[in-house]
């Protein structure tokens, strides 16, 4: 994989959705490819909550992004979230809304029915 050539040693490599169309154990097969190495760094996007897994990734490792009103998107580490160490499925509280990241789109009922 030319990602992993010695002249990328010291690099840091920035891709955006680098899981789209890939399954997710060749996208975790990726992500542990790239732990592996000893000198890069890979900062990535992704929508799929099968990623957010503590035990590859530590908290601060995690970077949630949300969206203000005013347009203004604002970055936080899952670490600065308080009580994160107590919570045990940190993949189920984060689908469940309990951090930011996670887009309200309404009850579906009165979507349905303003149609």
């Amino acid at each position: 994989m030319v990602l992993f050539k010695k002249q990328h040693d010291g690099c840091t490599v920035f891709l955006d959705e680098f899981d789209l169309k890939l399954h997710l154990y060749l996208a975790e097969f990726i992500l542990d490819a790239i732990r592996a190495t000893k000198n890069m760094q890979f900062v990535f996007t992704s929508h799929n909550p099968m990623l957010f897994n503590t035990n590859k990734l530590r908290p601060e490792q995690i970077v949630l992004v949300t969206k203000h009103t005013n347009g203004n998107s604002e970055f936080i580490p899952l670490s600065d979230y308080d009580g994160i160490e107590r919570i045990p499925d940190l993949r189920a509280a984060y689908l469940q809304g309990r951090f930011d990241g996670v887009p309200y789109i309404g009850n579906i009922q009165s979507l349905i029915s303003g149609i």
